[in-house]
């Protein structure tokens, strides 16, 4: 019964709320937006729901891809990941070079420990590290900011 406690927690986790400055086409906004998709990653793990995920990422994003193929075969079958407050430690938003679609912006991340369970009643634990870099191109699409691609180190 424990598990399905955790499990229901897990599902309660409150989503990030998007800040005001996220919606302005605007170097600013474009790190506000970077660092609002960085909080959405716990949201993500935990609840399963994918809805801002999704409606953030290009079809072309192979990390955003990556990141819904891992929730929802996860949570498919029947596993999550405990709700965890990472900490943005910083943020460096690159100039947009003129003529290009996208921008970089890095976010750097410390995380706590961490613990998935897979739904058959085993568990992973994940270390905490520190410092996560969380490397992301930006575009925006007339109506908002969306990733194109991201990776981690």
């Amino acid at each position: 019964m424990e598990e399905w406690g955790l499990k229901q927690e897990a599902l309660a986790t409150a989503a990030p709320v998007m800040p005001e400055l996220a919606t302005y086409n605007t170097p600013e906004g474009r790190g506000a937006a970077a660092e609002y998709f960085a909080a959405l990653f716990p949201y993500v793990y935990a609840t399963g729901d994918l809805t801002e995920w999704k409606a953030m990422s290009e079809e072309g994003c192979k990390y955003c891809q990556a990141v819904i193929d891992q929730v929802e075969t996860l949570h498919a079958k029947g596993g999550w990941v405990d709700p965890w407050e990472m900490t943005i430690t910083d943020t460096t938003i690159y100039v947009q070079n003129e003529g290009y679609d996208y921008a970089a912006v890095e976010v750097t991340i410390d995380q706590p420990a961490g613990l998935q369970h897979n739904g058959d009643g085993t568990t992973k634990s994940y270390d905490a590290k520190p410092v996560t870099v969380l490397h992301l191109s930006m575009r925006w699409n007339g109506e908002r900011w969306t990733v194109g691609g991201g990776n981690t180190k």
